[in-house]
């Protein structure tokens, strides 16, 4: 059960990966995109190319001591939909008592279908990265609108807890993206969504700008906020989120 799944990397103890839970993070290695803002790039090799840092026995090993303090395991990336022994690793920790948290890139809609259809999460988060016809130029490959539409009806209309998410760069996605964002997710009745701000740091394409702050018009503020019910925006900056109008 060693190689059940290639992990990367553990955060021991969090309290915004998985809401309103005390969780772990496991960080599986892996990722089919480069999206020129990430900075988790030391997961993005395949697990081919790294060994395991952490076998899964001694995340087993791990979980068992933090029994009763901890509440949930979120699985992260990298892209966790990589791993074929995803679902068997959700289950033996779900079996210990654990929530079980999952963060996707969204383009193995398949995987995730399959993850809804047999209860395996209990909570699952998924990146909306831009406007469906900017996904090369922003991730490196385009993503099948129609399969990512109806995994969003699906999820939207579980019993599973949700959240779509976005993270900004003031210098890749500008307003009219944003506002075309905002009509798919009101379409799809997308009822959690939190635009992220971009962390500058050790990012995949070390061209892009610092610049800090994630800025929203009045008119574009108004649409995410009056037409999904749980819309949050997060930013460790000081920069003002949303521009006054004069």
């Amino acid at each position: 059960m060693s190689d059940l799944i290639t992990i990367g990397g553990l955060q021991p103890f969090t309290m915004i990966d998985y809401p309103k839970k005390i969780s772990a993070v496991v960080f599986l290695q892996g990722c089919n995109l480069r999206c020129r803002y990430c900075y988790n790039t030391s997961l993005l090799c395949s697990e081919n190319d790294k060994s395991s840092v952490i076998s899964f026995e001694s995340l087993v090993s791990f979980l068992e001591k933090r029994r009763g303090f901890l509440e949930a395991v979120v699985f992260s990336g990298g892209e966790p939909c990589l791993q074929r022994g995803l679902q068997e690793a959700m289950s033996v920790i779900k079996d210990m008592g654990y929530k079980i948290g999952l963060h996707t890139n969204g383009f193995f809609a398949d995987a995730v279908i399959e993850i809804i259809n047999n209860n395996a999460a209990d909570f699952i988060a998924i990146d909306f990265k831009a406007p469906f016809n900017r996904y090369q130029e922003i991730t490196g490959y385009s993503i099948n609108k129609e399969k990512y539409s109806y995994l969003a009806d699906l999820l939207v209309n579980s019993e599973i807890s949700y959240e779509y998410r976005t993270t900004v760069h003031n210098g890749i996605l500008s307003e009219n993206d944003l506002f075309e964002m905002a009509d798919w997710l009101i379409a799809h009745r997308v009822e959690n969504y939190a635009l992220q701000e971009y962390k500058h740091g050790n990012s995949f394409d070390q061209n892009l700008p610092n610049l800090p702050g994630l800025y929203l018009s009045n008119m574009l503020y108004n649409k995410f906020d009056k037409n999904i019910s749980n819309f949050i925006i997060r930013s460790d900056s000081d920069a003002n989120y949303r521009e006054l109008a004069a």
